[in-house]
């Protein structure tokens, strides 16, 4: 059994190299995106569409290479919902990538983990998710 209380730094470098690669990737598709709606005038849906399609390109060979298995789920309807969900997704990011400079949807975006705490608290169906899910005000009592 491995000990996994002990680095590997093989493993250790790929998954650096892993998550630099996967944000230089994010970053130049959406300069390729901003660059082709705002500057090129291509339509903000053509470029959402012609994202998938790489992306497509890119998930044949790994769906191929795991079978039926690979993209096989016991939960359809959430995976719908999920996928309809991403589509609608993409689709604003990239209208909004169209209508406004990059560096003004990424602060957008990085105000996202204040709506998912909201979120979570809001709709938790387990009711208050603990103390970790709201930080104290200051001065306020420390209740946990």
């Amino acid at each position: 059994m491995t000990d996994i209380t002990k680095p590997n730094s093989r493993s250790s470098t790929l998954a650096v190299l892993a998550m630099v690669g996967a944000g230089a990737s994010f970053a130049l598709i959406n300069g390729a995106l901003q660059a082709s709606t705002m500057q090129l005038g291509v339509a903000s849906t053509t470029a959402a569409f012609w994202q998938y399609a790489f992306g497509l390109l890119v998930a044949i060979p790994w769906v191929l290479r795991g079978g039926p298995s690979a993209v096989k789920t016991d939960q359809i309807g959430w995976h719908l919902l999920r996928a309809v969900l991403a589509v609608i997704g993409i689709q604003l990011w990239v209208a909004g990538l169209a209508k406004v400079q990059i560096w003004q949807a990424i602060a957008l975006v990085m105000t996202s983990p204040f709506f998912v705490i909201i979120g979570a608290k809001l709709f938790s169906v387990s009711g208050w998710a603990g103390c970790a899910g709201w930080p104290p005000l200051p001065g306020s009592p420390e209740v946990c």
